[in-house]
């Protein structure tokens, strides 16, 4: 069938001039999508089929991962264009790795002797394993499929070619009626339990694995947590160590001394320390749940930290943690509202208690630890509105517990200061802290407005914290009673000077790899280059995605892979582009940071919430795409 496949090799160099051109080129390759059903429910597993029909005397030539599967010593043509096929579906709907079809073999001699040569003819058909979101609540899912090929026959090749196919299968409940069934008898269907790669578990955000199963990826390491019965109980404590763990996120810490100072107020009377503690709590569990309200019944809110995704919030909570800080740190004597002074550690109240409790809680939300994160993502992805409600609940709870902890156990808190100059100093240091975060709420939320983001406001964030550090030390010497405390808190406030100089040092200045602004475009067009893909989802307001990039991203390892020959780096920040959003729903995911190395043939090689610059590395090198056996 291929006596003259080395004429293949000049298409690429006159393929103009021995074409009739787009409109006189003949079409030897038909195309479509299909699906074994009808119409789809909530929650279901099923697989499309990208179908090629090739004309006899016509072949195609095989995908990167079909050539891996042929033997060495089988022939391989450099100048081949090999097929690409990819599939894109609505936010409710996670793919897997496409299940690719043999390889067949034609005997051809192109000046190396005879060789076997893989090529597709006849029908070649592509698999793409798909779960629903039991969530899905629209009318039908999108499928697009885009297919990339050239189309050779014994003398000549047609030049490459892109081909758009769209299916669109409607959501119901029941009543659903198979259609060209015999067609998917050769589909894998355990792509839906895989965990390695090549099921579904290698390209599903964590808990999208079709067994049931939460899996919680950690560092390159996974765990599994089950989702149904007694399990339900563990995926709940998974969740509330997740919200505990929230309390030691940067985004936190600052108000966690002001909140064990205003306990200590109330050590003495154990029964008032309690009441207190349980209305703050009850203030973290109802902006969980409040969340987990818009989750389930606002159709557009899809994840915990959207709301960050608009600017007027954004700004909002940065001006209203702004006047909280300057009503705790006691600086002015301005006519704040009643309820700011309600919220001082010193006029400890239930008003006050409870929002302080939902501003622990707000704060919380741009720094998304790696079991909340997944346990969230899992119930908005995949779960009913009462999951949802439950897993949100656990995270509230088990953010809310220390609080509760150290009030049920007053002796905890005994010895810190109740009233007095140290304690005043510390209310100053932690209200100016907070007054950095308000500026940092403040400034991403104005840079979201402008046309070309800015690090600007770092500086000031970093400024009010050397002062905030500084403060303490100038203090400390002044009222200190002891060597050892003045040694102390002077070491505390030197520290706290050194970290904010080093975040301005860090966010404040330019970023040290050359990103791209992601596209889908620039996507396509850098794998079609032969490219390894690495997409940052990120957002200004995310403090952990800031934190991965400084700290793995931009060391000497991975920014000198990310920077180099044969990689594309792409930045999707989810808070300023609407096409970044639409991918990270695609990848399956709800929350960020997130990052996907991706081979050129479409083979994705890491998608973490988590890693570590070797992990990186070994991502890229893996997507590297692998040489054709000779």
């Amino acid at each position: 069938m291929l006596p003259a496949i080395a004429l293949a090799l000049s298409v690429l160099l006159a393929s103009a001039a021995s074409m009739a051109g787009p409109q006189g080129e003949p079409t030897v390759v038909r195309a479509r999508i299909a699906a074994p059903i009808s119409s789809v429910e909530p929650g279901s597993q099923f697989p499309v089929a990208v179908v090629l029909e090739i004309e006899k005397g016509w072949h195609v030539w095989p995908s990167e991962p079909s050539l891996r599967t042929v033997a060495s010593g089988a022939g391989s043509f450099d100048a081949a264009i090999p097929t690409e096929v990819r599939v894109n579906a609505g936010e409710d709907a996670t793919l897997g790795l496409p299940q690719w079809p043999a390889v067949h073999f034609a005997k051809a001699d192109i000046g190396e002797g005879p060789k076997d040569y893989p090529v597709f003819e006849g029908r070649a058909v592509v698999f793409v394993p798909v779960t629903l979101a039991a969530s899905a609540r629209g009318t039908s899912i999108p499928f697009k499929a885009t297919i990339s090929y050239q189309a050779c026959n014994e003398t000549s090749c047609l030049p490459p070619t892109d081909v758009v196919v769209s299916l669109e299968l409607p959501i119901a409940t029941g009543g659903i009626a198979s259609l060209d069934e015999s067609l998917f008898d050769a589909f894998d269907a355990s792509a839906f339990s895989a965990s390695g790669p090549g099921g579904l578990g290698a390209g599903a955000s964590p808990g999208a694995a079709g067994d049931g199963a939460l899996t919680i990826p950690f560092f390159g390491n996974e765990f599994s947590v089950g989702t149904e019965g007694a399990s339900f109980v563990l995926l709940l404590l998974v969740a509330a160590l997740g919200g505990f763990l929230l309390n030691l996120t940067p985004c936190v810490l600052p108000v966690i001394p002001l909140k064990v100072m205003g306990l200590a107020q109330s050590a003495s009377n154990r029964r008032h320390a309690l009441f207190l503690a349980t209305v703050m709590s009850a203030g973290v569990v109802a902006f969980w749940l409040a969340l987990a309200t818009g989750l389930s019944f606002i159709q557009d809110f899809k994840q915990a930290n959207q709301l960050f995704q608009y600017p007027a919030f954004t700004i909002l909570v940065g001006v209203f943690i702004a006047v909280m800080a300057v009503g705790m740190a006691g600086f002015f004597s301005v006519g704040l509202p009643s309820w700011i002074h309600s919220i001082e550690t010193k006029n400890e109240s239930a008003t006050g208690a409870f929002v302080f409790g939902i501003l622990t809680a707000i704060l919380s939300t741009p720094c998304t630890a790696p079991l909340m994160g997944a346990a969230a993502g899992w119930a908005v992805k995949t779960e009913s509105a009462a999951t949802i409600y439950s897993v949100f609940g656990a995270i509230g709870c088990g953010m809310a517990s220390p609080y509760l902890i150290l009030s049920a156990f007053p002796q905890l808190v005994a010895r810190v200061p109740r009233a007095g100059e140290a304690s005043e100093v510390v209310k100053q240091v932690m209200g100016l802290l907070l007054l950095a975060a308000a500026v940092y709420f403040i400034g991403a939320g104005i840079n979201q407005l402008l046309p070309k983001p800015s690090h600007a406001y770092w500086w000031a964030v970093s400024g009010i914290g050397v002062f905030a550090g500084a403060w303490l030390v100038r203090q400390t010497i002044r009222i200190a009673k002891t060597a050892g405390h003045r040694r102390l808190f002077s070491v505390v406030g030197l520290a706290i000077s050194a970290m904010s100089v080093a975040v301005g040092v860090w966010l404040g200045g330019g970023e040290r790899i050359d990103w791209v602004t992601y596209s889908d475009e620039a996507d396509a067009e850098a794998r079609a280059r032969g490219e390894v893909v690495v997409i940052d989802f990120t957002a200004d307001w995310c403090i952990n995605c800031k934190t991965l990039e400084k700290v793995v991203l931009e060391t000497d390892l991975v920014s000198g892979l990310l920077d180099g020959e044969g990689v594309m780096p792409l930045k999707a920040d989810i808070g300023r582009d609407e096409a970044a959003k639409a991918r990270l729903h695609a990848e399956g995911y709800v929350t960020i940071p997130l990052l996907v190395v991706v081979a050129p043939n479409g083979d994705v090689t890491m998608k973490a919430s988590d890693y570590t610059p070797q992990q990186v590395a070994d991502a890229i090198a893996r997507a590297r795409p692998a040489k054709a056996p000779e």
